[in-house]
């Protein structure tokens, strides 16, 4: 079956990270100039788990993913990209507004912005996220923040933010 895909692949630690299924699978797959011809080409697969909208971050050897909709919207789910064993969850603070930008990694801090303009800050430990942070830009947000510097540009539905010193 033909699914569309929004959400980029993300590439860490050899390992091309593919989200699929409208959001309801997810797959690594080594990159080394070989093909994907069958299931048993995937180094890991995983159905249930994945993001539609919402381009995964990765680094060091892990994937963060942000559940972009459905009933589990706003679960952070960080994978070891070779083996794709979940190394920790976490939720963000419950809303009915989803997740279309795609989030950013600066140090150790996570940042999402939800399309209600809230951009959620949480430090990114072994464990999962830890103190969340929510700030409101009081205009919605669908594009993806980007790191400038020391300073992150948001753009809203009427104005461009940005956030630093």
């Amino acid at each position: 079956k033909q699914w569309r895909v929004i959400a980029s692949s993300v590439v860490t630690d050899g390992v091309v990270v593919v989200p699929f299924k409208r959001g309801d699978a997810l797959g690594g797959l080594k990159l080394d100039g070989s093909s994907a011809k069958s299931d048993k080409d995937w180094l890991w697969r995983k159905d249930g788990m994945g993001t539609d909208a919402a381009t995964p971050v990765a680094a060091n050897g892990k994937v963060i993913i942000v559940k972009d909709g459905g009933k589990d919207r706003g679960k952070v789910t960080c994978l070891e990209a070779r083996s794709g064993e979940v190394l920790w969850e976490s939720m963000l603070p419950k809303s009915v507004s989803v997740y279309y930008s795609s989030p950013i990694i600066a140090g150790d801090k996570l940042y999402v912005a939800r399309e209600d303009g809230v951009i959620l800050c949480g430090t990114v430990t072994a464990k999962g996220l830890e103190d969340i942070k929510e700030s409101p830009l009081e205009e919605g947000v669908i594009a993806s923040p980007v790191l400038v510097g020391d300073r992150i540009l948001v753009r809203g539905d009427g104005h461009l933010f940005c956030i630093g010193k």
